[in-house]
């Protein structure tokens, strides 16, 4: 048995008051350290103040720098940076926790990260791979959408429900990768390629050997995790997944971290989004909004043809009008062309000079007294006495007997 005299010292502590004990210890014991470490985990809410760990080799502290001091600072602090500063130390009692309040910071240079990471940035900056020449169109609509992530978290959740809300028949297939620890950029590598051999196929017929088929109508890639440490997001600041990205065919949206997190992938894809939600919106038309638009241009073209049809309506009477007032006006002026013809014929012809008192001598046959074929008597040479001859007025015939020919 224990002997409970030997342990009891006289106060039975409740978690509370335990907690309280210690607290009032630790500030007054230490009210003001320096301390010195590199920051990682950090955040900059729309409050202002910072938080952010700070760690080194084997320990891990919480801290945080309020918005006034750190508006005082002369310098950046972020992911990386090692820093030593005056802090004071604090409980959170509802949990029994600790943290780091800094009151003053100083900058001691950035972690080894921070400085592989600066130092690949510009190596691929010279190279070229950040150029905007190399950045690929997104398609308006993809015919897949291909998402290189972890299948577990929020970021496949986010990217599935955005994507089926702004165009419901989307074509989604995922990747699964590991998108942190040791091997994890091989893995991004490998699923980049992998969608590339995919949707761009080849073809080996009897006559051509890696012939080139039609591809799959214009896919995008996303490669999404969400926010985290420089530590956790290295596999995405790592070479091989970098020129795996420059040299994928088909166009990448890289969705790494949260909206203040910048990686290699970030600066090589062929755009940058803020978060995976955001991929998303992206990539994806909203397909209410193209809806809508297509029955506004549906009914801006039932107006416009009703109108243009309105309008070749109206030219068309006009143009019937002025047909018809131009028949009308031809019809009157052939018909005053055929009345001047007519009164022409009528002045030249034979019967308007009969009407005239002239008249027409024909000589009959003298065997057979028949006329109609008489020869027309313009001379009185050609006639004898005795001769019948038709005589044709005006009005009526007559036919006569020579008795007398007067010859000049």
């Amino acid at each position: 048995m224990l002997d409970k005299e030997l342990f009891f010292s006289g106060n039975i502590y409740t978690v509370s008051s335990l907690t309280k004990e210690i607290k009032t210890l630790l500030e007054e014991r230490y009210p003001f350290i320096w301390v010195t470490g590199e920051i990682s985990n950090y955040a900059l809410p729309s409050s202002g103040h910072a938080y952010f760990s700070l760690k080194d080799s084997d320990s891990l502290i919480n801290c945080v720098m309020f918005k006034n001091q750190a508006k005082r600072l002369g310098f950046n602090i972020g992911n990386g940076v090692n820093i030593t500063g005056i802090a004071r130390i604090s409980i959170y009692e509802p949990r029994g926790t600790y943290q780091l309040i800094f009151e003053h910071i100083e900058a001691k240079g950035t972690g080894d990260l921070q400085i592989r990471f600066e130092r690949l940035k510009r190596e691929l900056l010279t190279e070229g791979l950040f150029d905007e020449s190399h950045k690929k169109k997104l398609p308006f609509l993809p015919s897949t959408l291909w998402v290189i992530t972890s299948v577990t978290g929020a970021v496949i959740r986010d990217i599935i429900d955005v994507a089926q809300r702004r165009f419901p028949k989307v074509n989604i297939k995922i990747v699964p990768v590991r998108v942190q620890g040791e091997g994890a950029d091989i893995d991004i590598k490998e699923a980049i390629e992998l969608v590339n051999k995919i949707a761009i196929n080849y073809n080996q017929d009897t006559n051509t050997t890696n012939s080139k088929i039609e591809a799959e109508p214009e896919p995008i890639i996303i490669i999404a995790r969400g926010g985290g440490s420089l530590e956790d997001l290295s596999p995405f600041n790592s070479e091989l997944v970098a020129r795996a990205v420059f040299e994928s065919e088909i166009p990448i949206i890289s969705a790494v971290g949260h909206e203040t997190d910048f990686t290699i992938c970030d600066f090589v894809a062929d755009i940058r989004a803020a978060t995976p939600s955001v991929a998303a919106e992206i990539a994806l038309p909203d397909y209410y909004s193209i809806k809508k638009s297509l029955y506004s241009l549906q009914n801006r073209l039932k107006e416009s043809l009703k109108h243009h049809l309105t309008s070749l309506k109206k030219e068309n009477q006009r143009l019937t009008e002025s047909l018809n007032r131009s028949i009308l006006n031809i019809m009157q002026q052939q018909k005053a062309k055929i009345s001047k013809a007519i009164s022409q014929l009528k002045a030249l012809s034979p019967m308007a000079v009969l009407e005239r008192g002239y008249s027409i001598t024909k000589l009959c046959d003298n065997e057979t007294n028949l006329c109609d074929n008489g020869k027309i008597l313009i001379d009185a040479n050609e006639v004898v006495e005795g001769d019948i001859i038709d005589i044709i007025l005006s009005r009526g015939r007559l036919k006569c007997k020579v008795q007398e020919v007067n010859r000049i």
